[in-house]
């Protein structure tokens, strides 16, 4: 769990570690510790005013994700790993149902597998994806982790290592 951005050279310091023993890295991300609940209350505010629920709100909460993606790709460029940065609209993870508590129904992995093919490292927001008419959905709470399960299963991955701020 990242609590700031000056959590972020951690991170990537331990990407780099691993990368230096030989493997590539998808590394799936969440908001900052308490941004999600943050811009969801933006967003409950915004939306009261409206007096209704917009397929939008999923936008401005993903944007938490796309945050700390960026940040851990600029602090692993940094460390010269050579960084791709998926967004939600190319990463291929389909979900369904409310746009603000989705389920998965498909991952297309063949995007970060390209990716793969010239980068050390492929950094992609967790809890997001896109529906059926390819509009920003969320997962239920816990998403990012999810998301991570099904890119690694999907992707053949030999490991997948979560990394907490609870033991478990």
């Amino acid at each position: 769990v990242l609590t700031s951005p000056s959590d972020l050279s951690r991170i990537a310091g331990e990407i780099y570690r691993r990368h230096c023993d030989g493997h590539k890295i998808v590394a799936v991300v969440s908001a900052y510790y308490g941004q999600t609940d943050q811009l969801l209350g933006e967003a409950a505010i915004i939306e009261h005013t409206l007096d209704s629920a917009s397929q939008f709100t999923a936008d401005l909460v993903s944007l938490g994700e796309d945050r700390t993606a960026a940040g851990l790709a600029i602090a692993c460029d940094k460390l010269g790993l050579n960084v791709k940065l998926q967004r939600a609209e190319t990463l291929g993870l389909t979900l369904d149902g409310p746009s603000n508590g989705a389920d998965v129904v498909n991952f297309d992995p063949s995007n970060i597998l390209r990716d793969l093919t010239s980068a050390d490292v492929v950094i992609v927001p967790g809890f997001v994806g896109v529906d059926q008419a390819g509009n920003r959905a969320l997962l239920k709470r816990g998403g990012s982790d999810l998301s991570a399960a099904v890119i690694a299963a999907q992707l053949g991955a030999q490991r997948l290592c979560l990394y907490k701020d609870v033991d478990g």
